[in-house]
């Protein structure tokens, strides 16, 4: 009899911590940054499953991501974000538009010809995602969610990347700039736009032509967390990012290192701004 019942609570106790993470994510806001290699993708759920998915990563690389991610029975993202036509960035949205319905895309105001970037503009037309180009400061109230985003004039897909500060009704708050480098980061620090956050995903996959010092210590975040590959070619993250992490006392979380990071933030609104609930998952 001893032995059946701490089989059974064994039991229970590996399904209550298989299902750990759906069980935080109840009332909760969830940020996060997936593991899909030499690339950028990173989702943001709401309590009321809204879903916000900035940058997809290359192709095939997403889909098996959002499956392990999302309820089974999902077939809606509330908005997508590509911030730049580099395939590392918009390459798993290709035939996305045919398996979710997506409400909106936000697009760089950057255009290439290539045939991939021209499919994937053609499917989100042909599932009728509304599109709209951000050419400047907008800042807009989505899902309970305060975003701000911009994007500079630039000759490369890069520097024409969609900046976006998401600011969390928990009091948290993230930034995301794609892949700027240090030129759009200087007329960051000159505009009004939004800037300190918590957390920090570091621009162009940890790369030392982004990430100046200067915009890290007016950010100020608690955490950076890199998207770059293990072993990639470019050598992603360079050192002197890390170095100046360090310098900030910036915790530095890595999706190669460490795979998949969730972050989970409390909705409680009598807790001000509750403690960031971290999870890191290979």
């Amino acid at each position: 009899m001893k032995k059946l019942v701490g089989f059974y609570l064994s039991f229970i106790l590996f399904v209550f911590w298989a299902q750990w993470p759906l069980i935080q994510a109840i009332n909760s806001y969830r940020l996060t940054f997936l593991n899909i290699g030499q690339g950028d993708s990173v989702l943001i759920q709401t309590p009321e499953n809204c879903r916000v998915l900035i940058d997809s990563g290359k192709p095939n690389q997403l889909k098996d991501n959002l499956i392990n991610i999302l309820p089974f029975n999902t077939r809606h993202i509330d908005m997508i974000i590509i911030t730049h036509p580099d395939l590392d960035h918009y390459g798993g949205f290709i035939d996305l538009p045919s398996k979710y319905k997506i409400s909106l895309a936000l697009l760089s105001p950057h255009h290439k010809s290539n045939s991939s970037y021209k499919k994937l503009i053609s499917q989100l037309e042909e599932n009728k995602v509304i599109t709209h180009k951000i050419t400047n400061h907008y800042s807009t109230e989505f899902c309970r969610l305060k975003i701000n985003f911009t994007s500079f004039s630039s000759d490369s897909a890069n520097g024409a990347s969609i900046v976006t500060h998401v600011y969390f009704p928990t009091g948290h708050s993230v930034f995301l700039g794609g892949d700027i480098e240090k030129e759009q980061e200087h007329q960051l620090l000159l505009s009004n736009f939004p800037l300190n956050s918590d957390i920090y995903k570091s621009s162009h996959h940890g790369s030392s032509t982004s990430n100046s010092h200067e915009i890290l210590q007016k950010i100020r975040p608690n955490y950076m967390v890199i998207q770059s590959g293990l072993h990639n070619s470019y050598g992603h993250p360079h050192l002197s990012t890390l170095r100046d992490a360090f310098q900030e006392d910036i915790k530095v979380l890595r999706n190669d290192l460490q795979g998949q990071i969730d972050f989970f933030f409390s909705n409680h609104r009598h807790i001000p701004k509750q403690r960031l609930v971290l999870e890191l998952k290979k």
